[in-house]
């Protein structure tokens, strides 16, 4: 078992951070080898085997004690090796997690990738430790790409028409061609700030998607969890610079991206996963509902 910054061993240590780097790790975002370690309980030393799945501590439960019957903190667990080799790997690393070794420009893609065609492998790459900054700079660097393709290419062609204007064209044709070339730098424009409104749809349903999953039922993690699946989940946001539909096809494939994203991560049903993910929407449908009622009942 090694911290994935690097590569000390973390056998023996409690505390949850790397006592070489201070990278923060969790059990939870490794598989272990039955019959290889145990894990002693921070208040009575006492030594449980793993469980679920990836041999784990609790498996997917809280771990509690089975001697001194307290819950065991997974930051405070040691992890005992039984034999001389431990086996302990990381359970998966996301694309974007990874972009050290695959490259700034390959790591991306392949996030956005996956968070369009397969988000349910994205899902299962996202452990606990996930850091929720990185998957807000991955939506960051997305948007952005997606603005300076369109931005640069209206400046292109707005390059080339004032060439043209002033080199080529006669007087006649002046006024086409300025006209042209603003129509151009304003189509543009409006293409680079299409996935503005996503990226705000994004802050706005963070918090009223887990507030709703708090209410409807029990969860894996906190707020950090939630924010990471949604960001995650935008990384369709690159296909709202398409021309007419672009933005309403991403706005419908950051649902369908999200919506696995949010049950796999913080342990939902699909039907919780959509419920909170449609919040917002639901929410500001019934407001313009409601509304377009007040203003006809009293013209009844």
């Amino acid at each position: 078992m090694q911290c994935q910054r690097c590569g000390y061993t973390l056998l023996n240590i409690a505390g949850g951070r790397c006592p070489e780097c201070g990278e923060a790790y969790d059990l939870r975002d490794y598989r272990f080898e039955p019959q290889t370690v145990a894990f002693a309980c921070p208040h009575c030393e006492h030594l449980h085997s793993g469980q679920g799945e990836f041999h784990q501590p609790g498996g997917d439960e809280t771990p509690v004690c089975r001697a001194c019957g307290e819950v065991m903190e997974l930051s405070a667990i040691r992890v005992v090796p039984l034999v001389s080799h431990v086996h302990a790997q990381p359970v998966r690393q996301t694309p974007w997690d990874r972009s050290r070794q695959l490259g700034f420009l390959r790591a991306w893609w392949e996030t956005c990738r996956q968070s369009m065609m397969q988000p349910s492998i994205l899902a299962a790459s996202i452990g606990s430790s996930s850091r929720t900054f990185a998957a807000l700079c991955f939506v960051l660097t997305g948007c952005l790409f997606a603005m300076a393709i369109w931005g640069l290419l209206a400046l292109g062609i707005a390059g080339i028409l004032f060439i043209l204007t002033h080199f080529i064209a006669e007087q006649t044709a002046n006024d086409r061609l300025v006209a042209a070339m603003y129509l151009t730098l304003k189509i543009g424009l409006v293409l680079a700030a299409s996935p503005l409104p996503l990226l705000i749809h994004m802050w706005l349903i963070i918090p009223a998607a887990h507030l709703l999953l708090m209410i409807t039922g029990p969860l894996r993690g906190g707020l950090g969890r939630t924010t990471t699946a949604i960001a995650y989940g935008h990384g369709p946001i690159i296909l709202a610079v398409l021309p007419l539909a672009g933005p309403v096809l991403a706005y419908l494939w950051i649902l369908a991206a999200t919506i696995p994203m949010l049950s796999a991560v913080q342990g939902v049903s699909p039907a919780r996963a959509a419920l909170a993910a449609l919040t917002l929407p639901t929410f500001l449908i019934l407001a313009a509902i409601a509304i377009a009622a007040l203003r006809i009942v009293p013209m009844l």
